[in-house]
């Protein structure tokens, strides 16, 4: 993503075998906290490849105090806390 000649953050997006996508980005720390992130997944959604998937699975680490809320806010659900600590969020197609 970038604003105006300016690299500010991108956006990964893979779906699995089991047709699970998993968006995935980042927001250089200068540029956090103007909601870039949630518009990034608000575009996810938006994708081809969106259409293909049964659901979007995201996480969070805990310690992520600027992108907790970011999946809440885009429709995701709030689904457990893994292994490692991270928050991960769901977003089934059906619920949109």
């Amino acid at each position: 993503m970038s604003d105006g000649e300016k690299q500010i953050g991108f956006l990964d997006f893979e779906v699995d075998d089991s047709k699970i996508g998993y968006p995935a980005f980042y927001i250089r720390p200068q540029d956090r906290g103007r909601k870039m992130g949630y518009q990034m997944l608000k575009e996810t959604m938006e994708l081809s490849e969106f259409k293909s998937v049964s659901h979007l699975q995201a996480g969070v680490e805990k310690d992520n105090y600027a992108s907790i809320k970011t999946p809440e806010k885009a429709g995701f659900q709030y689904d457990c806390t893994d292994e490692d600590g991270m928050f991960m969020y769901q977003l089934r197609r059906d619920n949109l």
